[in-house]
């Protein structure tokens, strides 16, 4: 679990070769994926 970004402290993982990390609260699920955090 990361920083606490409005009320969400979770972070997800860039993927395609992207290094990195963006907060979950600003992320949109649409449809299933594995577990953030």
């Amino acid at each position: 679990m990361g920083q606490n970004v409005d009320g969400n402290n979770l972070w997800c993982l860039l993927g395609n070769g992207r290094p990195g990390y963006v907060a979950a609260r600003y992320v949109q699920n649409l449809g299933a994926v594995p577990s953030c955090g």
